[in-house]
């Protein structure tokens, strides 16, 4: 197993890179910019529910992968965003842990419904751009 940190770091690199290689400019909103706003109210929210470790890398790796279905479109996303984490993250962090960032990953398909607290986190951090100041900027990114 790999340090928490040095997964973090390489999860974030390659979600970077994947989104510039992988993900259609046509989606204005569901792009990088949005991934990384999302992880920051994921640690956000998780900090204030005190999270511990583990439980933090579980949330961040799952909210780095929760869109980056959208590579074959909208429909059906958080799958293949399954899918994705699959590929990367496997070997790097346990199974339980696999299955954990990919229920996360699937709590946040909507209608949402979240069953836990990691899940309410990832719901609440992934529509969290709803209270926000740039929230008309980025929405009108969609016309």
């Amino acid at each position: 197993m790999t340090s928490n940190e040095q997964i973090l770091r390489e999860t974030e690199q390659y979600i970077s890179e994947y989104f510039t290689k992988h993900i259609s400019p046509e989606y204005v909103f569901h792009d990088f910019e949005h991934t990384v706003q999302t992880v920051a109210a994921a640690r956000t929210i998780g900090e204030g529910f005190e999270l511990d470790e583990h439980e933090m890398l579980l949330l961040v790796l799952a909210t780095w992968f929760h869109d980056t279905g959208y590579s074959e479109g909208p429909k059906n996303h958080e799958e293949r965003s399954c899918s994705n984490a699959d590929h990367f993250l496997r070997g790097k962090i346990s199974d339980n842990d696999l299955q954990t960032v990919q229920l996360l990953i699937r709590a946040t398909k909507v209608p949402q419904n979240p069953q836990t607290l990691l899940e309410q986190i990832i719901c609440d951090a992934d529509l969290s751009h709803l209270g926000m100041e740039t929230y008309w900027d980025r929405t009108g990114k969609l016309r």
